[in-house]
C-alpha cells in the first residue's frame, strides 16, 4: 500500500495493491477532516480530479468508479474515468472526476472497482467550492508574476519575511475554508455516549502513529538541513579555488578570466540558495513540527484519559445510587462532571485542532510560500492558512461560552441531548438505569437506550461503540407507559401487549419528562402500516443478504456481477447462476443451493442466518492460501467446475492447523468446535467445518452432544429464542438425537425445536440428557473476563437468555489458535486468556 493510502484506508477500505490517491495536476495534499466520529476525505472545489494508481497486471479497460450519497438519495452515481500513462506495466493509472458531485455537496461512499476487484472505497465529505475570494486571488497572482517574468528564476530573491497571521476574528468555523455566509459554526460538545466514546477512542487511536511519523519526518528533514549546509560549505570552498584559479588569467587567454567570474557568480547565486533554503526549512519546518511532536505527549494523554476515566466512573456510581435524591442535589455533581468532561475534550480535539497544529500548518504553508514565491497556489493556501490560524480565537470563545454555559445550568434540562420530531419519526438517546437480574444479582444498571420510531433498544457497550443489545428491543405498539408520579426515583415502565414489562429510571425530572413525552408519540407510529412495497423492499431476502455485506453483490467463486442471486444455505455464501450450477453438482451435503428470489425463507432461524452471510468472511477461510482466482466470470464450465471442487471438496487453499499429528489435529478441531459454539460465532464455525471438524464425533465428558450444547447457545430472548447456531449445524450435517424421556430440564421452546428437527431430520440414537448438570460444569470451568473486548464478526450479537439466566449475559475470550473475528475486517487482537471449557471425550482440550 502506498505512504499516503494509510489515512484514506481509515476513511474505508483499501487493498494492498492500491499505490496512491492523490489530486491530479495539483501538488496539495489528501485533506481529512471527521464526519460524525467518521474519518473522511475532504473535497471542496479544486482540484476536481483524482489521480489513482494501483499495481495490477490484469486488462487496463475494466476499471469503474461511483458514488452513492450516505445522507441523501442511494442512487448509484457512475464517475468518469480517463487512463493515464503509468510508465509500468504492471501499474494502473487512470484519474477520476468529482466535478458531478459538487452540483450536489454531501457526504459519498465512493468505490473504485478495477477488474472486478474493489481497488478501494472511501466516505469523501463534499463541500460547496467558495465563490468570491478564490477566484478573484489566482487572477491578482498572476498579473503579479507576469510583472516580474524572471524572479523564479532567481532563488537568491527569496522573500526576507512574509505576513504575519491576521489577529481579527474570524467568521469561519475553525479548520474549514471562509464561510460565504460569514458565520461561525457553533460548538460541537458531543453527550456522553457512544458516539463521544468513539471519538475519543479514535483521537487516542490516531495520536501514537501520528506521533511517530512526524518524528520520522523530523528526523529526515533534520538530515536534509545538515546536507544542505554541507552542500553550502562545499559550494564556498569550490569558489575559494577558483579564485585562486584566477591568479593565471594572465597566462592564459582572455577567456579564461570570464569564465572563471561566470562560474564564481552562478556557484555564489547557488550557495545562497542552499544557504537560505536551510534557513527556511530549519525556521519554517524543523522547529514547527517539532513543537507540535512535543505537543503529543502519550505520557499526558494517559494521565488525561486516566483523570477523565476516573471522574465518570465516580460520577455515574455516585447517581446510581442516589437517583431517588432531588435534581437540585445531583445537579451540583453533574456540573462537575460534565466540565471535567469538557476539559477532557478540549484537549483531545486540541491535539488535531488546537493551537499548536494550527501553527504548523500555518508555518509548512510559509515554507511552501516562500520556496516558490511566484505560485498562486501557494499563496492561495498561505492566506487560507493565516486566516485558518487566526479563527483559533473564535474557536477559543466558544469553547469559553461552552464552559460558562455548563456552570450556570440551572437544571438538568440544560443537559438533554437534542431530539428529533418528525412526521411519523422519533428518534432520542441517552442514559437509562434499567432493572435486570433476580435475586442478590438484581439492581439497576446504566444502559444506553435508543428509542427509533417505535422500537425502544438497549445497549450494553455504551462505553464502546453502542452496538450490542442488552435485551431484545421492545416493540411499543399500543404499549402502555406508566410513571411513577408519587416518588423521586424519576421511573417509568413500559408494559407491551405481550407482557412483558420494563423498568426505567432517568438521571433527572426533566429527562423522565422528555423520555415519557416521546414514547407516547412513538406509540402512535407503531400502529401506521407501512406499504405493501416497503415491507417487500426490506424483508426481501436478497436485500436482507446484499445489506449485510457489500461483497455478496459479488459472486464468491468467480467475481462476476452478473445474477448473482444463489445462496448457498450451509456455506452461507452468494454465487451466480453459473457458479450455482456447479454447486448443486457437488451434492447437497457439500453446498445447499437456493434461490434468493424464488425460494421461500420462513423459518426464523434461517432468516437469522442470511445475516450472517458474507462473501468476503467466507473466501478468507476457503481461499486463504489462494495466491490468485483462476477463474472469472467468463471462465468455461471445466475450467469453473475444476476450480469450486478444489475450493469446497478438496478444501485445497484453507489454511491448515499448526498441529501435524492426526490424534492432535482432531482434539484441536474439537475444542475448537466447542469454544465456537460457546462464543455465537459463525464465522468460527464456518473456520472449524472447513479445517474438518467431524461434528457429529464430538461429545462431552457429562455425555452431551453437540447438538444439546448447541440449544444453550441462541438469539433473543429465553421466551423468544432463535436457535441459529444449532440450525447452522444441522444444515451441515450435524445429527438430531432422540428426545429424552423426561424432558423436564428443557425449556418449552427448547422442547419444540427438537421435536420438529426430530420429525423432519430423524434421530440418531445418543445418552441420556443431562442438562442440569451438564450446563452448571459447563460455566463451573470458565473464567469471567472483561467485557471490553472485541467482539465477534457479528457487531449486532445478542447474549443467549439475557433476560432470566445468569451466565447468558457472560462474554468470554479464549485461548488456542483461532482468531475471534475474520481477517478481512479485524482491527484489533484480542488478548488469549486460558479459559477451560468443558472436556471432550479423547484426552484433554489444548
Amino acid at each position: 500500500m502506498g505512504s499516503n493510502t494509510s489515512l484514506l484506508a481509515r476513511c474505508g477500505d483499501a487493498r494492498p495493491d492500491l499505490v496512491a490517491v492523490e489530486p491530479d495536476g495539483d501538488n496539495a495534499p489528501l485533506n481529512f477532516t471527521l464526519v460524525d466520529s467518521q474519518l473522511a476525505l475532504l473535497a471542496c472545489g479544486a482540484p476536481t480530479r483524482y489521480r489513482v494508481t494501483v499495481r495490477h497486471s490484469g486488462p487496463t479497460s475494466d476499471l469503474r468508479c461511483g458514488a452513492r450519497n450516505v445522507r441523501g438519495s442511494p442512487s448509484y452515481v457512475p464517475l468518469p474515468v480517463q487512463y493515464l500513462s503509468a510508465g509500468d506495466p504492471d501499474v494502473v493509472s487512470a484519474s477520476v472526476s468529482i466535478a458531478g458531485l459538487l452540483e450536489a455537496p454531501g457526504l459519498y461512499a465512493v468505490e473504485a472497482v478495477l477488474c472486478k476487484d474493489k481497488a478501494f472505497s472511501a466516505v469523501i465529505l463534499v463541500e460547496r467550492p467558495l465563490k468570491s475570494e478564490r477566484a478573484i486571488l489566482p487572477t491578482a497572482t498572476q498579473s503579479h508574476t507576469k510583472a516580474q517574468p524572471e524572479r523564479a528564476s532567481q532563488p537568491a530573491d527569496f522573500p526576507q519575511t512574509e505576513p504575519a497571521p491576521s489577529t481579527e476574528h474570524s467568521s469561519q468555523q475553525p479548520g474549514t475554508p471562509p464561510s460565504p455566509q460569514g458565520s461561525p459554526a457553533p460548538f460541537n460538545f458531543p453527550p456522553d455516549g457512544p458516539q463521544f466514546r468513539t471519538l475519543v477512542a479514535q483521537c487516542e487511536g490516531v495520536v501514537p502513529q501520528l506521533r511517530s511519523d512526524l518524528k520520522t519526518c523530523l528526523d529526515r528533514s533534520s538530515r536534509l538541513c545538515d546536507l544542505l549546509a554541507t552542500a553550502t560549505k562545499e559550494l564556498t570552498g569550490l569558489i575559494s579555488i577558483l579564485q585562486g584559479l584566477d591568479s593565471y588569467s594572465p597566462s592564459l587567454s582572455p577567456h579564461f578570466h570570464k569564465t572563471i567570474s561566470a562560474l564564481k557568480g552562478s556557484l555564489s547565486s547557488q550557495s545562497q540558495f542552499l544557504s537560505r533554503l536551510a534557513r527556511l526549512l530549519q525556521n519554517h519546518f524543523i522547529t514547527p513540527t517539532h513543537t507540535y511532536t512535543a505537543s503529543l505527549d502519550p505520557k499526558q494523554l494517559t494521565s488525561r484519559h486516566k483523570v477523565y476515566h476516573d471522574q465518570a466512573k465516580l460520577f455515574y456510581s455516585y447517581m446510581g445510587k442516589n437517583l431517588s435524591s432531588a435534581d437540585s442535589a445531583n445537579l451540583s455533581k453533574k456540573i462537575q462532571f460534565e466540565l471535567h468532561r469538557l476539559d477532557f475534550f478540549i484537549y483531545l480535539t486540541g491535539l488535531f485542532n488546537g493551537p499548536a497544529v494550527r501553527k504548523l500548518i500555518y508555518e509548512w504553508s510559509r515554507f511552501s510560500s516562500s520556496v516558490l514565491p511566484n505560485s498562486s497556489s501557494s499563496a492561495l493556501l498561505l492566506q487560507e492558512t493565516t486566516q485558518y490560524q487566526s479563527d483559533f480565537k473564535v474557536r477559543k470563545a466558544q469553547m469559553s461560552a461552552q464552559r460558562e454555559k455548563i456552570s450556570r445550568s440551572k437544571s438538568f434540562s440544560d443537559f438533554s441531548a437534542q431530539v428529533s420530531t418528525q412526521p411519523h419519526k422519533v428518534f432520542k438517546e441517552g442514559i437509562l438505569w434499567t432493572y435486570k437480574g433476580h435475586g442478590k444479582s438484581s439492581g439497576w444498571h446504566k444502559q444506553w437506550v435508543v428509542l427509533r420510531d417505535s422500537t425502544l433498544s438497549e445497549y450494553s457497550d455504551w462505553k464502546t461503540q453502542g452496538k450490542k443489545l442488552s435485551r431484545s428491543p421492545l416493540s411499543l405498539t399500543f404499549a402502555c407507559i406508566k410513571k411513577h408520579e408519587n416518588s423521586n426515583y424519576n421511573a417509568f415502565e413500559i408494559i407491551t401487549t405481550t407482557g412483558v414489562t420494563r423498568a426505567f429510571r432517568a438521571e433527572s425530572k426533566s429527562d423522565l419528562d422528555q423520555w415519557v413525552q416521546l414514547l407516547q408519540i412513538a406509540i402512535g407510529l407503531g400502529t401506521q402500516t407501512p406499504s405493501r412495497e416497503e415491507l417487500s423492499d426490506k424483508s426481501a431476502p436478497s436485500n436482507i443478504v446484499t445489506s449485510v455485506d457489500n461483497s455478496n453483490i459479488i459472486c464468491c467463486d468467480c467475481g462476476g456481477t452478473s445474477q448473482v442471486e444463489w445462496i448457498s444455505i450451509n456455506l452461507l455464501c452468494v454465487v451466480c447462476i453459473k457458479c450455482s450450477a456447479v454447486h448443486r453438482s457437488l451434492g447437497s451435503h457439500i453446498s445447499k443451493v437456493r434461490s434468493l428470489k424464488l425460494d421461500s425463507f420462513s423459518s426464523k432461524e434461517i432468516l437469522e442466518l442470511l445475516k450472517f452471510v458474507s462473501n468476503k468472511n467466507l473466501n478468507s477461510i476457503y481461499e486463504a492460501e489462494l495466491p490468485k482466482r483462476p477463474i472469472t466470470s467468463d471462465s468455461g464450465n471445466e475450467q469453473r467446475s475444476a476450480f469450486i471442487s478444489d475450493k469446497y471438496v478438496k478444501k485445497r487453499y484453507v489454511a491448515p492447523l499448526q498441529e501435524k499429528e492426526p490424534e492432535a489435529v482432531q482434539k484441536r478441531l474439537n475444542h475448537n468446535l466447542i469454544k465456537s459454539i460457546h462464543l455465537n460465532s459463525i464465522y468460527l464455525l464456518q473456520q472449524c467445518l472447513a479445517q474438518g471438524v467431524n461434528i457429529n464425533s464430538v461429545q462431552l465428558d457429562n455425555g452431551e452432544t453437540v447438538f444439546q450444547y448447541s440449544l444453550q447457545h441462541y438469539m433473543g430472548t429465553k421466551t423468544e429464542p432463535i436457535f441459529f447456531i444449532t440450525e447452522f449445524l444441522l444444515l451441515n450435517g450435524l445429527q438430531v438425537g432422540r428426545l429424552p424421556r423426561d424432558p423436564s430440564s428443557l425449556s418449552k421452546s427448547e422442547y419444540n425445536y427438537w421435536k420438529s428437527k426430530a420429525e423432519t431430520n430423524g434421530v440418531y440414537s445418543i445418552k441420556p440428557l443431562g442438562r442440569s448438570a451438564s450446563t452448571r460444569e459447563t460455566f463451573k470451568n470458565m473464567a469471567r473476563i472483561d467485557t471490553s473486548g472485541p467482539s465477534p464478526p457479528s457487531s449486532r450479537q445478542v447474549s443467549s437468555a439475557s433476560e432470566t439466566s445468569d451466565t447468558g449475559s457472560k462474554r468470554w475470550s479464549i485461548g488456542g489458535a483461532m482468531t475471534l473475528s475474520p481477517p478481512v475486517s479485524a482491527s484489533l487482537t484480542p488478548k488469549t486468556r486460558n479459559i477451560k471449557f468443558p472436556k471432550l471425550h479423547g484426552g484433554k482440550s489444548h
